[in-house]
C-alpha cells in the first residue's frame, strides 16, 4: 500500500512539474510547444547516460538539467522563434517535434523500460517509529499551540506589541 502511494505521489509530482512548464511557456512566450515533455525525456535520459558513465549524482542531475534546457533553447533559436506570429504552426511543429525525437530515444535506447541506480540505497523500517511519530506530532502541536497563544505575563495590547522598537502609537 506505501509503494502505491508514493508512486502515485511521484507520478503527480512529475506531471505538476511538466504542467507547469507548459504553463510558464505559454505564459511567458503566448506559445504552446508540445516538444516540452520530450525535453524531459532527453535530460531524463541524459541523466541515465550519466549514470552508466559512472558520472557523480552532484552532476548527473545538472547535466540533466542542461541537457533539457539546451534543447529547448535550440528548438526557440531554430523552430519556434520563426512561427510567433503563426501559433497553430507552431503548435504543429512543436508536436512533431516531439514525436521526433521520441523515435530518435527509441531507436537508440530501444522499447524496455531504462533503470538508473538510486543515489540513495537502503530501507527505512517505518513499523518501530510509531512512539517517535506520536512525540514528533505532539510536539509540533504544542509548537503551533504555543505560538498562537498569547502570553499571560504580556499585558500590552497587540498594538503596542507590533509596533517598532523606539516609535509610539496612539
Amino acid at each position: 500500500m506505501l509503494t502505491l502511494i508514493l508512486d502515485t505521489v511521484t507520478t503527480a509530482a512529475l506531471l505538476f512539474i511538466i504542467s507547469s512548464g507548459l504553463l510558464i511557456v505559454f505564459g511567458v512566450m503566448k506559445i504552446i510547444n508540445f516538444a516540452h515533455a520530450a525535453f524531459v525525456t532527453v535530460g531524463g535520459y541524459a541523466a541515465l547516460v550519466g549514470s552508466r558513465l559512472g558520472l557523480p549524482w552532484a552532476l548527473v542531475l545538472p547535466l540533466a538539467f542542461v541537457t533539457g534546457a539546451v534543447c529547448g533553447a535550440v528548438t526557440e533559436a531554430t523552430i519556434v522563434r520563426w512561427l510567433y506570429r503563426r501559433p497553430l504552426d507552431a503548435i504543429l511543429a512543436t508536436w512533431g517535434l516531439g514525436i521526433v525525437i521520441g523515435q530518435i530515444i527509441t531507436l537508440i535506447f530501444g522499447r524496455e523500460v531504462q533503470f538508473v541506480q538510486a543515489p540513495i540505497t537502503g530501507t527505512v523500517g517505518l513499523s518501530h517509529h510509531h512512539d517517535r511519530r506520536r512525540h514528533l506530532g505532539r510536539g509540533g502541536f504544542h509548537c503551533l499551540a504555543q505560538r498562537h497563544t498569547p502570553r499571560p505575563h504580556d499585558t500590552r495590547s497587540h498594538h503596542e506589541r507590533d509596533a517598532r522598537p523606539g516609535t509610539r502609537r496612539g
